[in-house]
């Protein structure tokens, strides 16, 4: 097949000059988090796709060393300047020749990509054409989100028990902390600290976690958000990185308290106000979210009374493609394979098609 993409190589100048025009771009993609990568002196490249003169997409990629194997891994990448061109089936069968050529110059053990492209089945049946697999593992924050839509968000949309909960939280006195300082900060990481890991639950190292989120605090992307009652006793915890019409609710906590969901409401609630009059259109409920099929075929999920949570809220439901895989050692692929369903496994995710999948609409037509 003759060659109608070229993949050329960025400085992170350039990139970041380009990524103004990406569709469907995360604050994963941008400067704040890519200066923090370096601290951690993760190795990483970046690359313009273009065909002919016309820019289509932006590639980035790391390379990561894991028990599993080391990988090249393209996070929410590609994000494309044309969004037209992600149904293209050429693209995608230059780009899987164009990975598969840098994972083997890389020496790893696969490729892996998580594309924030929306998932339909025609896409499915392009990248299973194509020879890309479907990952071992679900990854799920990195292709299942809910979304609100700031102008359109009531409060009635809350579901009426969260919503009396909440209203009663209101009248004890309850109060939403919303800052952009280093205080507030620590005070929501000593809560973290303290956050005993439970099952299914994803954790940070403590250091990482940290450093992260003051890459985003020096580059005033970062809102730290407290729930407390009136004697300063602390139920719920989030982070938020801010972008300039989206924004991410990265990672939030609460306490094993009974008030602890609806002081979660509270604050989330305070924080659609505060970024409503600051002119931000959406916000990424982001992560810690399922299919729509664990609620249909009843199965259990560590991640399913928070996701209830942001169902209850109004959100909308989005499904990127699902991660994708390109094994370059096949052997030690499917070792490394079956190690990664083992720890899904171990902390109590289910393994279960999406909703667009090919399988499951052949099967519908049958």
């Amino acid at each position: 097949m003759e060659k109608t993409y070229s993949f050329l190589e960025l400085s992170e100048r350039d990139y970041y000059k380009a990524l103004l025009k990406a569709q469907n771009t995360t604050f994963y993609n941008n400067k704040s988090r890519i200066e923090f990568l370096k601290l951690r002196k993760r190795s990483m490249k970046m690359f313009i796709v273009k065909q002919q003169n016309k820019d289509i997409a932006l590639l980035m990629y790391q390379k990561i060393s894991a028990r599993s194997g080391a990988f090249l891994y393209f996070q929410h990448s590609p994000v494309f300047l044309d969004l037209s061109e992600s149904n293209s089936e050429g693209f995608w069968q230059e780009l899987y020749s164009f990975a598969k050529d840098q994972g083997k110059k890389n020496n790893v053990i696969y490729v892996r990509f998580t594309p924030r492209v929306e998932q339909t089945t025609r896409l499915l049946q392009i990248l299973d054409t194509v020879g890309f697999q479907k990952a071992p593992v679900q990854e799920v924050d990195a292709c299942i989100t809910r979304v609100i839509t700031i102008s359109s968000y009531k409060p009635a949309n809350i579901e009426t028990s969260l919503k009396d909960t909440m209203d009663i939280l209101k009248d004890q006195g309850f109060i939403v902390d919303i800052k952009d300082d280093a205080v507030t900060l620590e005070s929501f990481m000593m809560m973290y600290k303290k956050i005993k890991t439970k099952q299914g639950e994803t954790t940070l190292p403590f250091d990482y976690m940290k450093s992260e989120l003051e890459a985003y605090l020096t580059n005033k992307e970062l809102l730290t958000c407290i729930c407390h009652d009136i004697n300063g006793t602390v139920y719920a915890g989030a982070v938020v990185v801010l972008g300039k019409k989206c924004s991410w609710y990265y990672w939030a906590l609460t306490i094993d308290k009974e008030e602890s969901l609806a002081a979660q409401g509270l604050l989330l609630e305070e924080l659609i106000t505060y970024l409503k009059k600051n002119k931000c259109q959406e916000i990424d409920l982001w992560g810690e979210s399922v299919t729509e099929e664990i609620y249909k075929r009843k199965l259990s999920h560590p991640w399913l009374t928070i996701d209830s949570f942001k169902r209850d809220f109004g959100s909308t439901l989005v499904t990127y493609i699902t991660p994708i895989d390109i094994p370059i050692n096949t052997t030690v692929y499917r070792a490394s394979g079956l190690y990664q369903r083992f720890n899904m496994a171990r902390r109590g995710y289910p393994y279960v098609t999406f909703e667009h999948d090919k399988d499951e609409q052949l099967v519908e037509k049958k």
